[in-house]
């Protein structure tokens, strides 16, 4: 997420991350460092295109 932000500074976009019900604190971690990232956060693993979807 450093690297995008980095490297498109005259650029408008928005990220979103999704947590597909990962069992570490992640998804608390890009919110605290990156509060301008949307973060999608699964209760349960949704399967990787499904995840990868939504963010869509």
């Amino acid at each position: 997420l450093e690297s995008v932000h980095a490297h498109t500074r005259d650029l408008t976009y928005e990220i979103f991350v999704v947590d597909n019900h990962s069992p570490d604190a992640s998804a608390a971690a890009v919110r605290d460092r990156f509060p301008e990232v949307r973060v999608i956060e699964n209760s349960v693993n949704r399967g990787f295109s499904a995840a990868n979807n939504q963010a869509l």
